[in-house]
Formats: C-alpha cells, sequence, structure tokens
C-alpha cells in the first residue's frame, strides 16, 4: 500500500540513509525509529518493512543522479560547461564516503526486479539527458565528432567504474593507476573536447 508523502516519511528515509553511510548495512527498525525520531508503528505506516524502507532509500540515489544531469541538461550554457558541471559535480559525489556505502546498498538489492527496473528508469532518463549535452556538442563544434549516445554510454559505464573501484578494499599499491575520481572525469572530459 503506496502511503502519502510526507516530512515524516522522508525524515525515516533520510535517517536510515545516514545509518546506511556510517557503515551499518543492515540497520534495524529500532535504529532506524531512533534516529528519524519517530515511533516503530510510525515507521509502520509508512513502511510495511524494513526491506521496503531500503529499497525507498536505495530509489533515491538514482533519482538524485538524474536529477543533476537532467537539472544540468536544461541550462542555456555551452555543452562544454554542461558536461564538466555533470563530472564535476558526479566525481565530488563519488569521492564522499557515503557514495561507497550507497553503492553496496544498491548492489545488496540489485537481484531485486522491482529496484533493478528503478535503478534502470533513473539510468537511462539520465542517459537521454548526457546524450543530448554531447550531441549539443557536437553541434557546437566544442566536441569532436563522435556518436552522442554511444559517448553517452562511456561517460556513465565510466562514472561506474569509478565508483565500483572505490567500494572495493584495496589497498595502496593494489592498483597500477590513480582511481582519483576527480582527476579521471577531468581526464574523459578533456578527451572529446577537440
Amino acid at each position: 500500500m503506496n502511503r502519502p508523502v510526507s516530512a515524516t516519511r522522508q525524515r525515516i528515509i533520510d535517517s536510515t540513509r545516514q545509518i546506511i553511510s556510517e557503515g551499518e548495512m543492515n540497520p534495524s527498525m529500532t535504529e532506524i525509529a531512533i534516529r528519524a525520531k519517530v515511533s516503530k508503528s510510525a515507521l509502520y505506516y509508512f513502511f510495511q518493512n524494513k526491506k521496503e524502507i531500503l529499497v525507498a532509500t536505495l530509489r533515491m540515489i538514482p533519482a538524485g543522479v538524474k536529477e543533476l544531469i537532467v537539472t544540468v541538461a536544461r541550462k542555456k550554457i555551452p555543452a562544454d560547461q554542461k558536461l564538466h558541471e555533470v563530472l564535476e559535480q558526479l566525481s565530488k559525489s563519488i569521492e564522499r564516503e557515503d557514495a561507497v556505502s550507497q553503492l553496496l546498498v544498491q548492489l545488496m538489492f540489485a537481484h531485486d526486479e522491482e529496484v533493478l527496473a528503478t535503478v534502470l528508469h533513473e539510468r537511462n532518463t539520465s542517459l537521454k539527458a548526457l546524450t543530448s549535452i554531447i550531441n549539443q556538442g557536437v553541434e557546437e563544434k566544442v566536441f569532436r565528432d563522435v556518436d552522442p549516445r554511444l559517448t553517452a554510454e562511456i561517460i556513465a559505464g565510466f562514472l561506474d567504474f569509478l565508483m565500483m573501484g572505490l567500494s572495493l578494499p584495496i589497498k595502496e599499491g593494489d592498483l597500477d593507476h590513480d582511481c582519483d575520481p576527480v582527476q579521471k572525469c577531468d581526464q574523459l572530459y578533456r578527451l572529446i573536447l577537440r
């Protein structure tokens, strides 16, 4: 049963996300209620069970990325500035510790069809917005003559790779290459500039 959107429901989701970002990947209903400053009955009013809370929390991750890309794509600025802004903001979010925890939560529920469908829908919307930015840049002749859809796929895949790389328990010296997301996104951006 879908409950209405409310400040209390959002506080529950935000509290769950905060707990997860602190490293607790499987918070109890009691922990969530305490952090959200609500009764357990309030939790059950808005969510049938803990999985429903975690799914709602997880849905905010790709939705946030999509919102960022779509918002930047709508700006009335040159495409190279749009792409740079998208890559810069996404790389900064990847650098934050909570991005790693969020990715791990996403991986935990990757087998769930409902969650997977949501993630794919948000990713497809993000790809359409990225494709429009690349297409604009090709038309403005600030980007190389690249296939906009393919280039958007490569950028999205590269960001996925960075997030995966940062989530692994890799020690210094384990990799032959630097995994600094800001630097890598800057290199990617420069690859398609004229």
